[in-house]
C-alpha cells in the first residue's frame, strides 16, 4: 500500500524533537478502498471522515490513531516521486520530502492560525536540516500558495 508518512511523526523521523500523539500519512484517493481494507486487517476502524481526512482508531489500543489525508493521484504522484526512504533500526520508512511536509504545515497554519507558532518552528527546522535540497524560490512559492499572508517574510530570516 503506497503511503507517505507526514505530520509530527515525519518531523521526528527527520530529527526534529517534538511531541506528537498521532500518526499522519498521505494516500492517493483512488487507493482509499485498499487502505480501508489494510487498516481493518490491522485492527483499525474508521471513526471520523470528511472529504480530505479519514481517521482510524485501533480496536485494542484506542490511543493508536491514524489520520489519513486523501489527495488526488496526481498530487500523490508528485509527492511519491520526491519521497525519502529512511532506515530506523530494522524499519524502512517512506516519508514525504521535507519541502512537502513544510507545505502541508503552511496550509495547516492558513486554515488554523493558532497552529502557526508550533508549525512554523517545524517548517524552519525541516528546511534547515534539508538545506541544499530546495531553492528559496520553491519555499517562497509554497508560502504564497499554501501559507497565510506574509509567512515567507517571517520564515526567510531563519533560512
Amino acid at each position: 500500500m503506497p503511503l507517505l508518512i507526514v505530520g509530527g511523526t515525519a518531523v521526528q523521523i527527520y530529527g526534529v524533537s517534538r511531541f506528537t500523539k498521532g500518526f499522519d500519512c498521505v494516500v492517493a484517493s483512488d487507493r482509499e478502498t485498499d487502505l480501508a481494507s489494510a487498516m481493518h486487517k490491522a485492527g483499525f476502524s474508521e471513526f471520523i471522515r470528511n472529504t480530505l481526512v479519514v481517521r482510524y482508531r485501533h480496536s485494542v489500543h484506542p490511543d493508536w490513531i491514524v489520520d489519513t489525508l486523501l489527495v488526488n493521484p496526481e498530487t500523490f504522484g508528485k509527492m511519491w516521486a520526491a519521497r525519502r526512504e529512511i532506515r530506523l533500526a530494522t524499519l524502512s520508512l517512506t516519508v514525504a520530502a521535507p519541502l512537502h511536509i513544510a507545505s502541508m504545515k503552511l496550509h495547516a497554519m492558513k486554515q488554523n492560525p493558532s497552529r502557526e507558532f508550533f508549525d512554523l518552528l517545524d517548517v524552519v527546522e525541516l528546511l534547515q536540516r534539508d538545506r541544499g535540497n530546495w531553492k528559496l524560490d520553491q519555499v517562497r512559492a509554497a508560502c504564497e500558495r499554501y501559507g497565510p499572508a506574509g509567512i515567507f517574510d517571517r520564515l526567510r530570516p531563519h533560512l
